[in-house]
Formats: C-alpha cells, structure tokens, sequence
C-alpha cells in the first residue's frame, strides 16, 4: 500500500489553514514504491485530505462498506461484499478519469481512511455525497468536508446546479447539509427510498460576493474587454520601463494602440453581460 507522508512543516501548515484551494488536482507527496501510482489531490482541508482512488483502496475501504450501521442509510442499506466495493473503485476510477469528478477518496493527513465524499449526479445537476467511518464520526468531519466540496463545485463549474438527497429518518446527514448551506426543497423517490431534497442556494458570483476566499472560476465576458487590456497594458508598460525611459516606451508601444489580438470587441455585444 502507498502511505501517505506530511513533512512537519506540511502538516503546520495545513493545520493552520494554508490548505489547497479548489483547483486542478497535483500528486500527492507520498512513499513511493516500484511500479506504483500516485494519489491526485483533490483539496485539503484543515484535517482531512481528498484524493483519487487506487485499486489497492478495495480492502480499507470494504472495511467501512461491511458494516451495517455505516451503510445503513448508504446505496442498498446493507453491508456490501468485497466483489462489490471492487466494482465500486472501479467505477469511481472510471468516473474520475472520463469526467473528472466522482465519489473521492477521503482521509485523515495520516493517510488513513476516513470514508468516501465527493459527487454523483450528471454534468446537468451534481449530487453531493458523503459517507463517514463509523468510528470517526461525531467530529464534525463530515460537516468539514461537505463545506469543502460545496467551494470545490462552485469553483469549478458554471451554472450547474449542486443537489443532495437523504433518506427520510437520516437526520444527521441533513443537518450537515444544512451546516454547508442546503436548503431542504422537499421529497423525492431514489431507488424506491422515499428521501428529503436538498439544494444548495448560492451561485459562483454569490459566494464571490459573500466575501468567500476560494478561487471562482466563469466564463470570459465581453465586458471583461477593458479592464483585461488594462491589464496586458500596465504590465507592457512596467516591463518596458525597466530598460527603457518613458519617451521610448511611450515612442515605441503606445497605451492607446494596445488591442488583444489586433481585435476590438464585437459590436453588438451587451457589455453589460
């Protein structure tokens, strides 16, 4: 098994909050060994980490899908057999690689396995998911986590609706819903379990709004036109400035004749959008 490997300083740091923002996943630091893969980090948090899965993930991960009370409101409602939990990481694996997002390894910064987080759903609408081991629940780490992904989808997609489902009686998973800002919107049938909906309320440009630190990612606007060439302007300008005087920069690039890609913006187009 791969063994996940903080230096001092790493683990200070994530402990402190320097954690990595949502953004394209990186290698995890980890022991190698031959012929091994490594973990893609999908974000950090103050104590948890989510990566991608390995196939060597089968049996930890088995371990919580055997037990009664974790998976009783989980998938089928029972305990699920190792050839299960193997088609499982198969399908996560898969899923991560075709659309890269997918129900993700969770784990403690020791690397130890904490459970399973991440989303199910469609390009169209996103379902977020949590499954936590029995004997690390009552942390709040299921809270922490969905927070987490809550930053990491908004982040990382434009206009798709994030949801989430539970199984009526499920109380304690609804009320982490609700900690990450869910909003119940009523009742739905999965499977043939009747389940509590759940959507979350907040668009990219809210949460940018609400003073939210995490990186937001949208589609380039025309409006964004101006102040993008301000932009390209000022750093020709200070980087001219340092070999040449302002006559010659001014002689040789003036502002006014700067456009991206020899273009204007389009006439017609609402700048306003």
């Amino acid at each position: 098994m791969l063994s996940v490997r903080f230096t001092d300083e790493r683990r200070l740091a994530l402990t402190r909050g320097a954690a990595a923002r949502p953004g394209p996943a990186r290698l995890l630091d980890v022991e190698p060994e031959p012929d091994r893969m490594q973990r893609a980090v999908v974000l950090i948090t103050s104590r948890l980490v989510l990566t991608s899965w390995l196939v060597d993930d089968v049996e930890s991960l088995h371990e919580v899908h055997s037990d009664p009370e974790t998976m009783r409101f989980v998938r089928n409602g029972r305990p699920e057999s190792i050839d299960e939990v193997w088609r499982l990481v198969g399908e996560y694996i898969a899923e991560d690689a075709a659309r890269g997002w997918t129900k993700w390894r969770l784990a403690d910064l020791d690397g130890q396995l904490v459970g399973r987080a991440g989303f199910g759903g469609t390009a169209e609408r996103r379902e977020l998911g949590f499954v936590i081991r029995r004997d690390r629940r009552g942390a709040g780490l299921a809270t922490e986590i969905a927070a987490a992904l809550v930053g990491w989808h908004l982040a990382n997609t434009v206009d798709v609706p994030l949801c989430a489902i539970v199984e009526v009686g499920n109380n304690a998973s609804a009320r982490v819903l609700e900690k990450a800002g869910f909003r119940e919107t009523g009742h739905e049938d999965h499977n043939g379990i009747h389940c509590r909906a759940f959507a979350h309320p907040l668009t990219p440009d809210q949460e940018a709004a609400r003073g939210n630190d995490l990186a937001v990612l949208r589609p380039y606007r025309s409006a964004d036109y101006r102040s993008t060439r301000a932009v390209f302007a000022a750093a020709i300008t200070r980087t001219a400035a340092a070999y040449y005087t302002p006559e010659q920069v001014n002689a040789w690039c003036p502002t006014s004749s700067i456009t991206l890609h020899g273009r204007s913006p389009r006439k017609g187009v609402d700048d306003s959008d």
